[in-house]
């Protein structure tokens, strides 16, 4: 008994309760239900996102023709789905803008930096940053990619030494702050700057939180480099990197939902200019309904045992929602002409023309 309880005292004499497969299955348990969590989290965020892009796409287009979206019925996976049309060329803007920066920084920022840190010539850099990367390492001597590390190391004389990066990191630095300063004129004046610079507002201040962070990071990864400029440069807090990354991403969602603002419009402008392509509408219905507008006319059919005793047409299909269609004049005019709604039921038949 004495000598169990000593062993029981020994293993627990450092604080640490003994590791049991009870402990490690309620671990394993906890890191699966975070796991989870994070992932239903992100999916969420996702979805919100993307609906309100398609939200703003949407109203972007049908206000054009004086409708607004909550006559529409749409439902949260209309307005993902929509959002499509929207996201797809800023994200290749965006990855494209991602490459070249992190060549830049690859290629000419970074080899600058390590040879001024370590004060050794340049083609010893994989040996100084003792990685692997297949662009810099020397088992990258394969054909065709060995000759275009070649030339790329080639153009090392070219690299800015310690003077030419503080210059460099200078600029980046003035540029983001005449950027942020920019945008936040535009908040503050809308009025001012806000219609002539639609675009340009949240675009400069995703690019002035960019690159703050970015001289933040070399500022801090590098400090050597920049030990003689005055006053000393203190390595920012995490508070600091998170407030541009909320600046950076609220701007993130600025620029794309004023790009879908202007991709609704756009193809509402078109679809109004071009109403002879969208499909024709012929209805037939058993009573007289009022539908007027330019371009449209009724006919009574005489025809004996029919259902139907009147048929219009001169009628363009704008869209199809839950439980009615929305039609156009076929001499539709905006600020003219109105947008007829007509629910599905019974009474009527639709026909629906190609063009």
């Amino acid at each position: 008994m004495t000598r169990d309880v000593v062993a029981n005292n020994a293993v627990h004499s450092d604080g640490v309760a003994p590791s049991t497969p009870e402990r490690r299955t309620v671990t394993d348990s906890n890191n699966v239900l975070m796991i989870i969590g994070t992932i239903i989290s992100q999916v969420v965020l996702i979805t919100a996102v993307f609906y309100y892009f398609g939200w703003v796409y949407t109203q972007s287009y049908f206000d054009y023709f004086g409708i607004h979206t909550s006559l529409l019925g749409y439902g949260t996976s209309d307005y993902v789905l929509r959002s499509i049309d929207v996201v797809f060329l800023p994200f290749i803007y965006l990855g494209f803008v991602a490459l070249v920066s992190l060549g830049f920084h690859r290629f000419v920022m970074a080899p600058a930096l390590i040879r001024t840190t370590s004060d050794l010539p340049l083609v010893s850099n994989t040996a100084i940053s003792g990685t692997t990367d297949p662009v810099t390492s020397p088992r990258s001597t394969r054909p065709g990619l060995g000759s275009v590390v070649g030339r790329v190391r080639a153009l090392g004389h070219l690299r800015p030494g310690p003077p030419g990066i503080r210059r460099i990191i200078g600029v980046f630095q003035t540029v983001a702050l005449l950027l942020g300063g920019t945008a936040f004129a535009g908040l503050v004046l809308p009025e001012q700057f806000g219609a002539s610079l639609a675009l340009f507002l949240p675009l400069s201040l995703i690019l002035s939180a960019s690159l703050l962070g970015y001289v933040a990071h070399v500022r801090s990864t590098y400090p050597n480099v920049f030990a003689a400029t005055r006053p000393p440069w203190r390595t920012p807090s995490r508070t600091y990197y998170l407030t541009l990354l909320a600046l950076g991403l609220i701007a993130g969602i600025w620029v794309v939902s004023v790009h879908a603002d202007h991709v609704g419009t756009r193809l509402a402008t078109d679809t109004a200019a071009q109403l002879s392509t969208r499909p024709g509408v012929v209805i037939y219905s058993t009573e007289r309904i009022a539908l007027n507008g330019p371009g449209i006319n009724v006919t009574e059919i005489t025809q004996p045992d029919t259902q139907y005793r009147y048929q219009y047409t001169g009628l363009r299909l704008l869209v199809r929602v839950p439980d009615k269609f929305l039609l156009l004049p076929a001499n539709w005019q905006q600020g003219r002409d109105r947008v007829l709604f007509l629910r599905d039921d019974d009474s009527i038949r639709i026909d629906v023309v190609a063009r």
